[in-house]
């Protein structure tokens, strides 16, 4: 049997599947290549690191003047509070990191081939005595007036009202009657005849409903009660003006804050 001859593209077989040698690089690419890979500033810092401190610097403006002015000269205003405790807290190096920079520094010397900027950052602070204290004391100090007064402003709120409550004659008055009213509707029973109560008892009285009128509570005729005696009324509610103000407040939280500023200022002393 006569086997057909298929025509072949050669042309798209060709630029398909052969490709084209590539030319040796000449002696100029390969030194421009070299110059190229070649290094321009020495580093040994995590590049996310470096990008930090870079991205900090550039954008703070933050100089080491600056640093120098505040933690040596103690000038309040050479840098930002929020700054100088970001470098502290962030940037100053510590355990691995601080044995590669003194390595590092042992080893570069910039006048060969210039450091890294945050290198030269890292190795700046640690040249600084006791930076870390210094840099905790002047942020505390920075800060303490600031801290001060916003735990002086929630303890004042609890004084206040626990203050006005104490003192309080229309509230006394308010508890009475709510024991008159529970003695009377209990009046015949065991739970009658009683000259207290529990301050979570209140809640009943929203939730003692009328046997005719399941939206009169309790709590309304209190209230229908009190509209009798404006005077009371105005003078509990002027006692009590605080009472939502100090119910969002963590008194615990602002104890803890209290102990934390009296720590800061003794480490400061």
């Amino acid at each position: 049997m006569k086997i057909r001859r298929l025509q072949m593209d050669v042309g798209t077989l060709t630029t398909t599947f052969f490709a084209k040698k590539k030319a040796e690089p000449t002696a100029e690419e390969l030194a421009k290549q070299a110059k190229k890979d070649k290094k321009t500033v020495a580093t040994c810092l995590d590049g996310k690191k470096s990008q930090a401190i870079e991205i900090f610097l550039n954008g703070c403006g933050v100089k080491q003047e600056h640093i120098i002015q505040s933690v040596m000269d103690l000038d309040e205003k050479a840098i930002q509070v929020e700054n100088l405790k970001r470098i502290n807290d962030e940037f100053f190096p510590a355990g691995e990191e601080m044995g590669q920079l003194k390595e590092f520094e042992a080893n570069n010397d910039p006048k060969e081939l210039p450091w890294g900027r945050a290198e030269e950052f890292c190795i700046f602070l640690v040249n600084i005595a006791d930076f870390n204290v210094r840099a905790l004391c002047c942020v505390a100090r920075g800060e303490f007036s600031e801290n001060f007064d916003a735990i002086a402003q929630d303890i004042g709120v609890f004084r206040t009202c626990l203050s006005a409550l104490c003192k309080s004659q229309a509230i006394p008055s308010i508890l009475a009657l709510v024991v008159q009213i529970g003695n009377y509707l209990n009046h015949g029973t065991n739970k009658g005849g009683q000259g207290c109560f529990r301050l979570e008892d209140l809640s009943l009285l929203g939730r003692t409903e009328g046997v005719g009128d399941k939206t009169y509570t309790l709590m309304r005729f209190v209230m229908e009660t009190l509209e009798l005696d404006k005077a009371v009324r105005e003078e509990a509610l002027e006692d009590m003006k605080l009472c939502d103000a100090a119910s969002k407040l963590d008194f615990t939280d602002a104890c803890n804050r209290l102990a934390d500023l009296e720590k800061a200022v003794k480490k400061s002393g």
